[in-house]
């Protein structure tokens, strides 16, 4: 585990505390937005990411988003970032957000990933696989898991062709009046929803 929050301070939740605890599988266009977004909520958010990645994502990452003025910059950093289901078995989670493709979902790596999670943690998918859900339901009780659509439009900026943004980072814009719809069990879903 990589991170200021790395360690023994974030495994223990105080009785106090009751910010969700949220870990974010991948650290792509996507993920990198919701992770910004949960944070900016109020939630404790951790990144799980391939080894070869830890360093990037423990540096952070920089965010443009096109809803905001020209221009306007954000960082997300000082994340605890995880590399493995050992990390991951050694605290425990609200929820978990798989934000990866639905062709790394049915990597190697997933039943080894799913076994160290808690027994009362709830698993949110974004992938727009139509099996996603039957795929996960074999490896996960579908009584914890919820299922949600994709509700923004993010990119690695900048584009081939153009000089902006200086920087490179994700961009990203949430179309007006579009809610990202999420279905599952009524609790765990308005837990989700609720951030």
């Amino acid at each position: 585990m990589y991170g200021p929050q790395a360690g023994t301070e974030m495994s223990r939740r105080k009785e106090s505390d009751m910010s969700q605890r949220i870990l974010i599988v991948g650290a792509g266009a996507v993920g990198l937005v919701y992770a910004r977004h949960l944070e900016l909520g109020g939630a404790e958010v951790a990144l799980y990411v391939k080894e070869k990645y830890a360093a990037e994502a423990q540096a952070g990452f920089t965010l443009y988003p096109l809803n905001a003025r020209k221009g306007t910059r954000a960082r997300l950093e000082g994340c605890a970032v995880l590399t493995s289901p050992v990390e991951v078995a050694e605290q425990s989670w609200d929820q978990v957000w798989l934000c990866i493709s639905s062709t790394a979902l049915r990597g190697a790596w997933l039943d080894p990933f799913l076994e160290a999670l808690g027994e009362d943690t709830t698993l949110v998918c974004l992938q727009p696989g139509l099996d996603s859900m039957s795929y996960l339901g074999e490896r996960f009780p579908l009584e914890r898991l919820v299922m949600g659509m994709i509700g923004l439009i993010s990119y690695q900026a900048p584009l081939p062709g153009y000089e902006e943004p200086a920087e490179p980072g994700v961009a990203y814009w949430f179309p007006p009046l579009s809610p990202s719809p999420f279905s599952g069990p009524k609790p765990r879903r308005d837990a989700v929803v609720a951030g």
